[in-house]
């Protein structure tokens, strides 16, 4: 389904207090964190949400993203809940889940399996990668192989559409899945994902963001220094530098798409607004 305006209006407005939550938290217990993708795009922009977009994403390097996750759990007001594959073993992706739980925001690929289906806004934690371009291809597609395997062995791509390259990888990630537990997986996923974090390095990337390893990865000096923008009347971190981590991520970003380009990337088959933003 696509959402009309209203829908898109009131989506909006439940997710910029979704934003406002992950604010405070951070703000409380001095968390950095920094809005990124088509958020810190939406930013630069359009000053809030660019319009056809569908969600918030946020970034914070894995030791805030750590501290984040461990507060989130005990002081998150009760309309909301956080959703990692630590908490919920049907949840397969390596990044969080903020949803606010009177709603619904129902995709194919998890149509059928027991995560939460509400709306949500997403949190990515970055981690170091190393220098040499050699040891970073094999890094990535180490983590490539590990989220197949895991994404197939939780059932995600039974409702999916891809084509016949990318099924027959998923096909064999489905047949390698069955001889390592989901935890086993998601712990090696988990050292995997953290191994260069505490050596010397000057790039890192989002892990599981949506433009793959290669092009979420940037330099680390960006994450360290930021700048207040204003968001839809609010304000949140971006980097200081984010020209150049746009340019990085899109190329030239001031052009809009084509009119026929302008949708939100989510393919909702459920969707519902709770009864108050």
């Amino acid at each position: 389904m696509v959402l009309d305006e209203d829908q898109l209006e009131g989506l909006h407005l439940v997710q910029l207090t979704m934003a406002d939550e992950v604010k405070r938290i951070c703000e409380r217990y001095q968390i950095n964190y920094f809005l990124v993708a088509g958020s810190a795009l939406g930013a630069v922009r359009h000053q809030g949400f660019i319009p056809w977009d569908d969600d918030i994403d946020f970034g914070m390097m894995r030791v805030d993203y750590d501290k984040f996750l461990f507060h989130a759990q005990n002081d998150l007001k009760p309309i909301f809940s956080i959703q990692t594959w630590n908490i919920n073993s049907a949840f397969a992706l390596p990044f969080a889940k903020l949803h606010r739980n009177d709603s619904k925001f129902v995709e194919p690929a998890v149509a059928e399996i027991g995560t939460h289906k509400g709306i949500y806004i997403d949190i990515f934690p970055f981690d170091a990668v190393p220098d040499q371009s050699f040891l970073r291809m094999l890094h990535m597609g180490q983590l490539e192989l590990l989220r197949q395997v895991i994404m197939a062995r939780a059932g995600y791509f039974q409702n999916s559409d891809a084509g016949f390259f990318s099924r027959l990888i998923r096909k064999l990630a489905s047949r390698v899945s069955v001889f390592w537990s989901f935890q086993s997986m998601v712990g090696i996923h988990e050292r995997v994902s953290r191994y260069f974090n505490g050596r010397v390095s000057k790039m890192v990337t989002a892990i599981g963001g949506s433009y793959g390893y290669r092009r979420e990865t940037i330099t680390r000096a960006w994450t360290e220094e930021l700048c207040p923008a204003n968001f839809e009347n609010n304000v949140f971190p971006v980097f200081e530098d984010v020209d150049s981590y746009l340019r990085n991520l899109y190329g030239n970003y001031d052009i809009l798409p084509p009119l026929e380009a302008r949708y939100g990337r989510h393919r909702i088959i459920e969707f519902q607004l709770p009864s108050k933003p």
